[in-house]
C-alpha cells in the first residue's frame, strides 16, 4: 500500500476532525431563544417553511444538471453553475421571510428558525446567504445579455 492509496483516508480523517472542531465552536453562538421564544418552539412554528425551504435549495443546486444536459450549455460554460449555487443561496432569504410575512409573523423570527435548523449562526449564515444573492443576479444578467 502506497501513500497514495493512504491519502485520502488521512484527508477525510482530517477533514472530519475539524468539521467537528468547526461545529463544537460554532454552536456557542446559535441562537437558543429569539424574542422570548425558545428555538423549540421556532422550529416548530416555521417547520413546514422550513422544509419547503430545503426542498427549494435543493431544486435550485440541481438546475444546472439540467441546464448543462438540455439546454446546450459548454461544459466550460460556469453560468449555469452560478445560477443553480445563487439559487440554492437566495432561496432561504426569499421563502423564510415570504412564508412568514404571508403568515402574520416577524420576518427576522423565520430567518432565525431556520439559522437554528442548519445549526449555523445568524451572522455567519447571512455572509453565506447574501452573496448567493449578488451570484443570482449576476447569472441572470450574464445569461441574458
Amino acid at each position: 500500500m502506497s501513500i497514495d492509496d493512504v491519502r485520502p483516508i488521512i484527508s477525510g480523517i482530517v477533514g472530519g476532525m475539524l468539521a467537528i472542531c468547526l461545529s463544537a465552536l460554532l454552536s456557542r453562538w446559535i441562537p437558543k431563544a429569539f424574542r422570548q421564544k425558545s428555538a423549540d418552539f421556532l422550529l416548530r412554528e416555521f417547520r413546514i417553511a422550513i422544509k419547503v425551504t430545503n426542498l427549494l435549495s435543493l431544486l435550485g443546486l440541481l438546475s444546472p444538471i439540467i441546464l448543462y444536459r438540455w439546454a446546450n450549455f459548454s461544459i466550460h460554460d460556469l453560468r449555469p453553475l452560478g445560477l443553480g449555487f445563487g439559487l440554492m443561496l437566495s432561496t432561504p432569504l426569499v421563502v423564510m421571510p415570504l412564508w412568514a410575512i404571508l403568515s402574520s409573523r416577524a420576518p427576522c423570527e423565520a430567518v432565525v428558525a431556520y439559522c437554528i435548523s442548519q445549526k449555523l449562526p445568524v451572522t455567519l449564515m447571512l455572509m453565506l446567504l447574501i452573496p448567493g444573492v449578488l451570484l443570482l443576479l449576476f447569472s441572470v444578467w450574464s445569461l441574458l445579455a
